[in-house]
């Protein structure tokens, strides 16, 4: 058994990663675009023990007492960042909007220090990962990955019935749009 390399913590301007993860915003009754995977850093706030989660994408922010519940705010906060963009803007500007947000150069000559620092963050995570043996992407992933597909199948079959009125109630949950979380700190 391979011996786990001693990690240090790896912290930002803003605080201490404690995770990352992706998430993706499915196309739903009233939101009609498919919009790409996006990348998320959790990060524990410096003396505050509160916890942020921030999609490097698209520069939204989710906060709470907990990593997911964090992240749970995040996902909220994106799909009414989505809805917004998508509502006040013309479609080619709305999508124009979102490739800007998810530059890193903001013109030739200067950089987005903070999605810099984000995205570089995030990598070293990921490496930090695959030194302990960890994969960000692995079979396993993959697996709970075609799970939580077959449960959103599941769900919009259910509400598609209810909405066709065959059945009146709805299901116990909706699954969640996060589709990959690592808790670095059960790793390290």
């Amino acid at each position: 058994m391979r011996e786990k390399a001693n990690i240090s913590p790896i912290k930002i301007s803003r605080g201490q990663i404690v995770g990352i993860g992706k998430v993706k915003i499915p196309m739903t009754e009233d939101f009609k675009y498919e919009i790409p995977v996006l990348s998320f850093l959790v990060l524990e706030e410096a003396n505050k023990k509160k916890f942020v989660s921030s999609c490097i994408h698209l520069h939204t922010d989710g906060y709470g007492a907990s990593d997911m519940t964090a992240a749970d705010d995040m996902v909220e906060n994106i799909k009414g960042f989505l809805k917004s963009n998508f509502s006040r803007l013309q479609p080619d500007d709305a999508w124009q909007n979102l490739m800007e947000l998810s530059r890193i150069r903001t013109d030739e000559n200067s950089v987005d220090k903070d999605t810099v620092e984000l995205w570089d963050a995030y990598r070293d995570v990921q490496f930090m990962l695959a030194q302990q043996g960890v994969s960000t992407d692995s079979a396993k992933t993959l697996r709970k990955k075609m799970e939580l597909l077959q449960q959103r199948i599941d769900w919009l079959e259910n509400e598609t019935e209810r909405l066709k009125g065959v059945i009146s109630l709805r299901p116990v949950s909706v699954p969640s749009p996060i589709v990959d979380y690592t808790d670095i700190r059960k790793v390290a």
